[in-house]
């Protein structure tokens, strides 16, 4: 991958979670302000994310449910047409760029998983794309 190459929504998402759960002290001054713009602008993106999902489900009249259930139509067909959209969305582009990813060296993400008890391996695997 290339520095200019934008990440899908899959990736912001994940990335943007992980970040909102993390305690930032370790990385010190220099990285707070860049990381605290970073999760900004993937709570932006994951926004946009949740809001055309809305969209999709409201255009076909299904209801995605609080308890994570749909209702509305039956018809398989819509349903299916439904999920292609979502998988579709999921890997489309979003505006960040894996550059601006880029923030840590390896000792920062170590000290940053250190901080991070609660963070999982493959949380951690995750965060490796944000290694410069």
């Amino acid at each position: 991958m290339t520095s200019n190459t934008v990440i899908n929504y899959t990736t912001a998402l994940e990335i943007s979670a992980i970040l909102g759960k993390c305690t930032i002290k370790s990385l010190g001054s220099e990285l707070l302000f860049p990381v605290i713009k970073l999760k900004t602008n993937l709570s932006l993106v994951s926004k946009r994310f949740h809001e055309i999902r809305a969209a999709i489900y409201q255009e076909s009249g299904l209801v995605f449910n609080a308890d994570g259930t749909l209702s509305g139509t039956t018809d398989i067909e819509v349903v299916n047409q439904v999920s292609q959209a979502l998988k579709r969305l999921t890997e489309d582009e979003t505006e960040v760029s894996l550059s601006a990813l880029q923030l840590f060296n390896e000792k920062q993400l170590e000290d940053l998983f250190a901080e991070n008890s609660t963070l999982t391996t493959n949380e951690l695997e995750v965060l490796m794309l944000m290694l410069a």
